[in-house]
């Protein structure tokens, strides 16, 4: 019988594992079989696990402390021979790839947004993070960031750029300063392209287009509607309807309705990337692509493990990235299956794609990385 010390130390060895195997594909896999529970931080599993260990740890030494007296007599015991423990960097098996971070820079104190700032010429890209009414703007590459009070959130189409600021939106010159400004209401989201800008009032519902005699015209895409992001693809504006569960489809220079495509009941995040558009259902991980030319739809099922959880969808021109949990995953853009996935070490709010560059936006920390 091992002495207690050593009990102590293979208990808690094997609790160790578990916990790393838990981020595998096969933990994920074996979570899913036994229905595991989809609580965001998991306490629930975490107390039980350590509470088990405890009664195992406390009926071993006893069982222990038995045999000794009970041998007391007889030959002295032999010590095994101790475990090596692992070296510095060395892999857990089971243990879940891991972000390659190039630079990590606290920025939010709460859920943000991100949005990448296509370079300018003899320039490099930026991400423009959004926390609330503030944002912060990082260089990539560079490790350079300002700060930009009182601007939120940034739409461009690499010539022009709008950002919230308040009750307005707000056109800025190329150093930042405000050129123009265009008061809104409660200004929610950004949609530039094809020649045109349109801004979503969250609480009217109404969408306006803007120029540089400011609001052109104002429309709202139906009754009782809850838009609650827009975009601008393949030559026209999309609404993302929450309450009848529609991608809309509008004419991008006077906003009247062309069509509709449904999706599904919990749809939350609209993405533009990879040549498409991508609407992804926070609770169940499905996500319906939809070909901006001809409004067709492919619904998509990422393969996410047992989280199965859609927590930030972004990308590129030609990339499509995910955030579930505190994975990152990269996606082909057009079955929807993982290409490559790591381990974050936080929850992620925001992703983005820059060239070879992850972007991540976790727990208020914005990450340059690539995976792995």
């Amino acid at each position: 019988m091992p002495a207690p010390d050593r009990l102590l130390e293979e208990v808690f060895a094997r609790t160790e594992v578990a916990r790393q195997e838990r981020h595998g594909w096969a933990g994920r896999v074996r979570g899913l079989v036994r229905g595991r529970g989809r609580e965001r931080r998991g306490a629930g599993v975490q107390r039980g696990l350590v509470g088990l260990a405890a009664i195992v740890v406390v009926t071993l030494v006893a069982v222990s402390a038995v045999a000794r007296i009970g041998a007391a007599s007889g030959a002295a015991s032999i010590s095994p021979t101790p475990t090596p423990s692992p070296q510095p960097g060395a892999t857990v098996a089971g243990a879940a790839p891991t972000l390659v971070v190039e630079r990590s820079t606290a920025s939010c104190a709460h859920r943000g947004t991100l949005t990448v700032v296509p370079a300018a010429p003899g320039t490099r890209s930026s991400a423009w993070v959004t926390c609330g009414a503030d944002s912060e703007e990082f260089v990539l590459g560079s490790g350079i960031s300002t700060r930009r009070p009182g601007l939120g959130a940034i739409a461009t189409d690499g010539s022009i750029e709008w950002a919230i600021s308040g009750d307005s939106v707000v056109r800025l010159d190329p150093d930042r300063s405000i050129a123009q400004t265009v008061r809104i209401g409660t200004p929610a989201a950004i949609a530039i392209g094809s020649g045109a800008v349109w801004v979503l009032d969250a609480r009217t519902g109404e969408l306006s287009s803007i120029a540089a005699a400011g609001i052109v015209r104002t429309v709202t895409p139906a009754a009782d509607r809850h838009v609650i992001a827009v975009a601008i693809a393949g030559g026209s504006l999309w609404a993302l309807d929450q309450t009848a569960r529609q991608l809309l489809r509008l004419n991008v220079g006077d906003g009247h309705l062309l069509g509709s495509v449904p999706v599904p009941d919990s749809s939350t995040f609209l993405a533009s990337a990879a040549g498409a558009l991508y609407v992804s259902d926070q609770l169940t991980g499905t996500i319906v692509r939809v070909d901006p030319a001809t409004s067709g739809a492919t619904t998509l099922r990422p393969d996410l493990g047992y989280d199965d959880h859609i927590d930030a969808l972004g990308g590129s021109a030609d990339t499509l990235v995910l955030g579930s949990r505190t994975a990152v995953f990269r996606l082909d853009p057009i079955t929807g299956e993982p290409e490559s996935w790591a381990d974050s070490g936080a929850y992620v709010d925001a992703v983005a794609q820059d060239g070879a560059t992850v972007l991540v936006l976790q727990d208020g920390t914005f990450l340059e990385a690539s995976l792995p």
